[in-house]
């Protein structure tokens, strides 16, 4: 708290904060912000009843035929008939053939192979193709949102909701702000399971907004902020200027605020999915290296002799190396993936922490509070990471924080390269690459991602200052 209290005193580094904030959330909500399927809609559309109909036929076909064969049925085919046998019964008008239909013991027919019950249930869906249907309500953004999505978007709300009721809940208020974040990692992921057991479906093949432009009267459908998905091409909107500088408009335009990139792609969605690449590669591949390097620094550091100088002269060939040169031969000969993108940022930035845990624990290796330690007998793991480290981190924290622009800048250069996150993943630097070989007609391509890598770049790069002037005692301008 002491520190956040330092950063508000400095507008520009409050200013940096906000920023990185802002960024951050538009990376974990991408999702809700940006998506071609809406959060509900509420329709009688024919399309979604006739594909459920055909799906609950064709799998009962399927099923009638391994059964006549004398094979086994996958207990996946048989939920899946169910589901979709009782997604038709809400949709029909006629109670009558809805409770007909919800009345069938379906996976008792399937498990005692009434074969005559199974054909005649055939039969009557075939009946049913013409049949008037109500209004229904559809969550397909819900539908399609993965297990990380979850767990990261309900982690910020749980750290609020905990922090506001710490006073109201006796079990909560004696506990620090960590205990909280770690409560909420716990609900968090307790709610991600929860969901991921009720929720199995992912794919979600339909064309909502197509459905939204032929809406009968009570019909209705609400969309995100920015209606595109992230890899939702509309070719006839290719290269498109930003809807602002757009002279004239054509019909059936639709508002682009950032455009479109050569494969009708709106630029927009794809900068605040791209927010999640960069922000994942940052704080993931640093800390992959923190961890790298605090351990074999304090190795170093605090056995000396033998150890300290293998480990010096591993650290001074690593740092022969051109630290991008070497990712970019690493990457030539793997497949791209923002995992092999992490992992070698990770593996090849830890030499600088090394060095600087190394210092610390030859600092701190002699001070009276470890001989003390020593003394009593507590072991060398004990000593170094429950007594020295926690002591000498803070030049780990600043320079973390640097590390986390290089990385987002090392991941934009990669993709703008081609050997970055794998097509048609959104990333920044794959947006400067699109348009490059037209620099000049699409500027947007090149002005948006740019601005977004520099400012995300100079924010955490403040921030690393302005911790730097808090945490270290040596500063000037942080005594």
């Amino acid at each position: 708290m002491e520190i956040w209290k330092k950063l508000k005193q400095d507008n520009m580094s409050l200013v940096s904060f906000w920023i990185l904030f802002l960024i951050a959330l538009a990376a974990v909500y991408a999702p809700l912000i940006a998506n071609n399927k809406p959060f509900v809609i509420y329709t009688q559309n024919r399309l979604l009843y006739i594909d459920f109909l055909d799906n609950a036929q064709g799998n009962a076909e399927l099923i009638v035929s391994r059964l006549e064969k004398g094979e086994t049925v996958p207990k996946e085919t048989v939920e899946l008939t169910e589901k979709s046998l009782k997604n038709i019964a809400a949709f029909l008008t006629d109670e009558t053939m809805n409770q007909k239909l919800g009345s069938y013991p379906f996976s008792e027919w399937v498990e005692n192979k009434k074969l005559d019950q199974l054909n005649a249930l055939r039969l009557f869906l075939s009946s049913l193709r013409e049949s008037p249907i109500r209004k229904r309500f559809f969550f397909p953004l819900f539908q399609i949102l993965q297990a990380n999505d979850i767990f990261f978007m309900l982690l910020l709300p749980l750290i609020f909701f905990l922090k506001l009721m710490q006073k109201k809940i006796k079990f909560l208020k004696s506990k620090s702000f960590w205990d909280l974040i770690f409560f909420s990692l716990i609900l968090s992921l307790a709610f991600t399971f929860l969901f991921t057991a009720l929720k199995k479906e992912k794919f979600d093949p339909y064309a909502y907004k197509k459905m939204a432009f032929s809406f009968e009267k009570g019909e209705w459908a609400l969309f995100p902020i920015i209606p595109f998905g992230e890899n939702e091409n509309i070719l006839t909107e290719s290269s498109q200027t930003p809807a602002f500088f757009l002279e004239k408009e054509r019909e059936n335009q639709q508002f682009h605020v950032f455009g479109t990139d050569t494969n009708g792609r709106d630029v927009l969605a794809r900068m605040v999915y791209g927010a999640r690449i960069s922000m994942s590669v940052g704080f993931v591949s640093v800390g992959i290296y923190v961890l790298l390097g605090i351990f074999i620094g304090a190795l170093a550091g605090y056995f000396g002799g033998a150890v300290d100088t293998l480990i010096s002269r591993l650290i001074e060939i690593m740092i022969c190396f051109p630290v991008f040169f070497l990712i970019l031969t690493v990457m030539a000969f793997l497949r791209p993936s923002i995992f092999n993108i992490m992992v070698i940022i990770g593996l090849t930035g830890w030499p600088g922490i090394a060095r600087l845990m190394r210092g610390e624990f030859l600092r701190l290796k002699n001070q009276e509070f470890v001989l003390a330690e020593k003394a009593l007998g507590a072991s060398d793991f004990r000593i170094m990471f429950r007594h020295i480290l926690p002591n000498g981190i803070q030049p780990i924290i600043i320079s973390a924080t640097f590390g986390i622009a290089g990385a987002i800048l090392t991941e934009s250069a990669l993709s703008f390269l081609g050997f970055g996150v794998p097509q048609p993943t959104a990333s920044w630097g794959d947006i400067l690459n699109n348009g490059r070989n037209n620099i000049y007609k699409s500027w947007w391509l090149t002005v948006f991602p740019g601005f977004f890598i520099f400012l995300t770049v100079t924010a955490f790069n403040l921030i690393g200052e302005k911790l730097r002037d808090i945490l270290d005692p040596k500063s000037s301008r942080g005594r």
